[in-house]
């Protein structure tokens, strides 16, 4: 851009993988006569989000307060960065969200809304049922930037649910960082997932059937524990197959809580994997509602 690119440049490396090892041996870095134009961003017809983080920046690893605008001036209507008017303006915690992702230069944000005193406010945002806990996910890897969204879409319009999403333009202290997904996380609750709550009591009987939220997804955090059976593509993969604790808590689900959903799930896929896995009576039809299972593995295969 015209600039003169002597001087001291900085290189960072980090390394997120686990089970390799290299060595760094060199860098080249070229630059071009006829470099890229900047994208001016002016205007928009999605809603704009304008984050102020402030002198600290947020953070990979723990959510700090940030100023969140939103101008929206409704469907059809062009929307400006520089307007004043906005639909939503208050802080929210926020810090940057995902394991690999968070090496892109477009990262996913996990936030709630609220302050560091008061981090519990509920509000709609983009139409949304009101609640407390969002993601504006960045989508860096999808060309499309659909995918997410027409995948979840798709499953709400088979009668299951899935996380409502809306488009909108991210704007983090002062620099455009493009087109986002704001996505309901994945919580109890009446608008979301509409499961049982379970409380430090619930250890015996009915009670203790649930429900339950498990993750199926390394992130580099200690789950809470392994299959016992390989990944289907285990011949391309150094990770296993692992759960950890979403609803309850890890800090929060209590051990009678842990044996009882890990015990039912080994069993599971112990069943599925052996020789009477068809039985009606006691093979895996026993422990899945069959219908939605097959709903949800359409899905991901479309």
């Amino acid at each position: 851009n015209g600039l003169n690119p002597n001087g001291t440049w900085k290189l960072l490396i980090r390394d997120a993988q686990i089970n390799n090892q290299g060595t760094f041996q060199d860098i080249t870095l070229y630059f071009s006569n006829t470099p890229a134009e900047p994208f001016d961003f002016s205007e928009s017809n999605l809603p704009i989000v304008l984050l102020n983080s402030g002198a600290n920046g947020i953070s990979d690893y723990f959510k700090s307060e940030i100023q969140m605008q939103i101008i929206d001036n409704g469907p059809g209507q062009m929307n400006y960065p520089e307007q004043q008017n906005f639909v939503y303006d208050g802080k929210i915690m926020a810090e940057y969200q995902g394991w690999s992702s968070t090496n892109s230069p477009k990262k996913n944000i996990d936030f709630n809304l609220g302050d560091a005193i008061n981090p519990k406010l509920e509000a709609s945002l983009g139409g949304l049922p009101v609640e407390n806990d969002w993601l504006f996910k960045a989508e860096f890897t999808d060309r499309t930037l659909m995918k997410n969204s027409l995948s979840y879409d798709t499953y709400r319009k088979m009668g299951r649910w899935a996380p409502r999403t809306r488009f909108c333009e991210l704007i983090i202290d002062g620099q455009y960082m493009g087109v986002y997904t704001l996505m309901e996380k994945v919580k109890r609750d009446g608008n979301r997932l509409d499961i049982s709550k379970l409380t430090a009591q619930d250890n015996f009987g009915d009670e203790l059937t649930g429900g339950y939220i498990i993750e199926m997804n390394p992130t580099g955090a200690q789950p809470a524990w392994y299959s016992a059976f390989p990944p289907v593509n285990d011949a391309t993969t150094s990770y296993n197959v692992e759960f950890k604790h979403v609803y309850p808590r890890a800090n929060e689900i209590t051990e009678p809580q842990k044996f009882y959903i890990k015990s039912f799930i080994d069993s599971f896929e112990s069943t599925l994997n052996g020789p009477d896995f068809l039985n009606p009576a006691t093979g895996y039809k026993s422990y899945i509602n069959v219908e939605s299972f097959i709903d949800f593995l359409i899905l991901n295969e479309f």
